[in-house]
């Protein structure tokens, strides 16, 4: 498992098939913890942290095919679900 304290692109796990993945991001004012889950296993495969803002999370999410992505509802989860939806995720 690879583990992250600062942002880092999810291009590492480009070449993962299209919905293979599950990603979980848990959103805060300053940074949200994420983590990435082999979708047939639950395994984890990566962990990190990712700063709350737009650049950053296009950053975190350039290059990855579609995917699960999840994350509570809270502040900034309409701003963020708008973010993916214009990358093209769901």
């Amino acid at each position: 498992m690879q583990q992250h304290k600062t942002a880092l692109r999810l291009s590492a796990l480009a070449e993962r098939e299209a919905n293979s993945l599950i990603i979980g991001i848990d959103l805060g004012d300053r940074s949200g913890s994420y983590c990435v889950r082999v979708r047939e296993d639950r395994r984890v495969v990566m962990e990190g942290v990712v700063a709350t803002s737009a650049p950053t999370m296009l950053e975190l999410f350039e290059g990855l095919r579609r995917q699960l992505i999840v994350f509570e509802t809270g502040r900034h989860s309409r701003w963020v679900t708008h973010l993916l939806e214009l990358m093209g995720r769901k």
